[in-house]
């Protein structure tokens, strides 16, 4: 399988495009087969051909709780809150993908006791590897066979990150990830393994970055063909579109220590300003700067944040025009319809604009000047005409206020303006 920066997957494009997406479970367990289908179709006609399934089943020390597959796991392994209610979600996708045409990443167990214990209790990693590789077994024998062409390659779910780490961290954090290729090679050595760290600022420089992971790639056991995938971090808020070049480059550096393995990037597609999603603008930059060093580009996550299925026809419509011409969209917003009352509760502001406005996916209300809040409303995409009420609890006496619409780049349109 082969993905290049200039991607020829997405008929010649000289510009990045996404190549793939991030899935969690728990928004789609209810997917059916055909319903399933229809979602990776949307994404594969704008050149999405690769799906990674986040995790495939939770758990905790006690155990496991929540599975996606159809799994045979023996009553010492689940917990008191087992839960098997989406069970047919792996298959429903597997089934999907191999009508579609889409490469499946299969994530294995996720334990969010991670955060807390990360790379310090060699025994728990210990655990988790052991439980993981149980699991791809399972899954491996379940669906391999029926989905050759949609089963792909695995995921490894425990996001590491760049901190002030001591070689013991090191040693540890490369002990997990050898528990999981030293399983997944005895399954199916062909099968490549992903993985997906994320960045901060607040860790370390790019150059001591970079040579953490290179003292980390000395020590695992990746095949040829993994993929080093690295969260840009830019939509978590953890570094700037500034910042990100250095970092990139360092690991770049890093990854090409390592024989064989390959460096993509996961370009975050939401804001932590608000949790919805980015700009477009933004994004494209991120895959700008991110295409001088990888190969290829996935998000997290078209599913959640750029679909139609969660809402967001709107921002799919502004990429797929960026994915069909290289450029970006322009929009020519009208003025929102605004009206305002004062009470002992504050300034209520309330304002509609006509769905005609076709790039339209919120608001933004500005007093004396400063940014007083952004109203993110593409989740009303179906409704006559986009609305909102807001409350400035703090008002200023001889306050100025603008309202505008905003579009899929996050640029205003006209204003409507009153002072109270």
């Amino acid at each position: 399988m082969e993905y290049k920066t200039m991607e020829k997957a997405g008929g010649g494009k000289i510009y990045p495009v996404l190549c793939g997406n991030f899935m969690q479970p728990g928004a789609f367990k209810g997917y059916s087969a055909e319903k399933m289908k229809s979602h990776l179709q949307t994404m594969y006609d704008i050149g999405i051909d690769i799906l990674v399934l986040q995790w495939s089943f939770e758990n905790t020390s006690e155990g496991v709780t929540n599975i996606y597959y159809r799994s045979s796991f023996e009553s010492a392994d689940k917990s008191s809150a087992y839960n098997d209610s989406g069970e047919n979600l792996l298959g429903n996708i597997l089934e999907a993908a191999e009508a579609v045409g889409v490469k499946v990443f299969v994530g294995l167990n996720n334990n969010d006791e991670w955060w807390e214990k990360a790379v310090s209790d060699k025994a728990w990693l210990t655990a988790q590897a052991e439980l993981g590789i149980k699991g791809a077994r399972q899954i491996y024998d379940t669906y391999k066979k029926q989905y050759p062409n949609a089963f792909y390659g695995w995921y490894f779910v425990f996001e590491m990150y760049n901190t002030a780490a001591t070689q013991e961290m090191m040693e540890n954090g490369a002990y997990l990830l050898n528990g999981f290729c030293d399983g997944l090679t005895e399954i199916d050595a062909e099968m490549p393994m992903m993985l997906s760290p994320f960045l901060s600022a607040y860790g370390t420089e790019p150059e001591v970055t970079g040579r953490q992971w290179a003292n980390i790639f000395a020590m695992t056991h990746f095949r040829e063909g993994d993929i080093f995938c690295c969260q840009d971090s830019v939509g978590a808020g953890f570094i700037t579109v500034d910042q990100l070049d250095g970092y990139f480059k360092a690991i770049k550096e890093a990854v090409d220590t390592k024989k064989g393995l390959r460096f993509w990037a996961n370009n975050e597609d939401f804001s932590q300003e608000s949790w919805g999603t980015a700009s477009l603008d933004r994004f494209v930059k991120q895959m700008e700067i991110a295409s001088q060093h990888v190969e290829a580009h996935i998000t997290f996550a078209y599913s959640h944040h750029q679909h139609p299925d969660m809402g967001k026809t709107g921002h799919h419509e502004a990429y797929k025009y960026y994915y069909e011409t290289g450029k970006l969209p322009t929009y020519d917003l009208a003025s929102p319809t605004v009206t305002y009352e004062v009470g002992e509760e504050g300034v209520s502001i309330s304002g509609t604009l006509p769905n005609e406005n076709k790039g339209a996916m919120g608001f933004r209300i500005y007093k004396n000047g400063e940014l007083l809040t952004l109203i993110n409303l593409t989740k009303a995409y179906d409704k006559p005409q986009l609305s909102f009420t807001f409350t400035d609890d703090a008002p200023a006496e001889n306050a100025t206020y603008k309202v505008c619409a905003v579009d899929y780049r996050y640029q205003d349109g006209g204003y409507s303006e009153f002072t109270v």
